[in-house]
């Protein structure tokens, strides 16, 4: 079988027509994409300032929203947990702190994650496990903008005897 002049241009424009819909599509795909990306930064940052004021009530859905289009973020988790603790909800935010420490398992290195980790773990009475998290903060060096970061551990370990 012998392709012909005039079927070797149809197959060239097709390819064409293909490569030119291909990048038309991935164009309008990471517009979508980064819309979308946009819109979950901004209410993160928006969770993050009504955090900062003590607005932890409304917080606490914007982060839930962002969690749900980006389920595998540790520092949406940390965040999250953080919101629920002060809400009140300790148990969910125990929950969201080890899921956090699970995505990203460095956050161990943390030293102000691990504070704020055994600090929900005391409040929930959650004794031995909050005991296990302060060893691990003695180990770590105080942070610089927190020069009574021992002091701190040293009164959490105090109130889980």
């Amino acid at each position: 079988m012998e392709i012909k002049e005039g079927h070797v241009r149809y197959i060239v424009i097709g390819m064409i027509i293909v490569i030119i819909l291909s990048f038309w599509y991935a164009h309008i795909a990471g517009k979508k994409q980064d819309e979308q990306y946009l819109k979950s930064y901004n209410q993160f940052n928006q969770a993050v300032q009504l955090m900062t004021k003590n607005q932890f009530a409304e917080a606490k859905p914007l982060l839930k929203e962002v969690e749900e289009k980006h389920p595998n973020s540790a520092l949406v988790k940390r965040y999250l947990g953080l919101t629920l603790a002060n809400a009140g909800e300790l148990k969910p935010a125990i929950t969201k702190m080890k899921t956090a420490l699970n995505l990203n398992p460095y956050l161990v290195e943390d030293p102000i994650f691990m504070l704020q980790f055994a600090e929900i773990l005391v409040f929930a009475g959650e004794k031995k496990e909050a005991r296990l998290v302060l060893e691990r903060c003695k180990t770590l060096p105080p942070p610089a903008d927190m020069p009574d970061y021992q002091q701190k551990v040293d009164a959490l370990v105090q109130e889980t005897l």
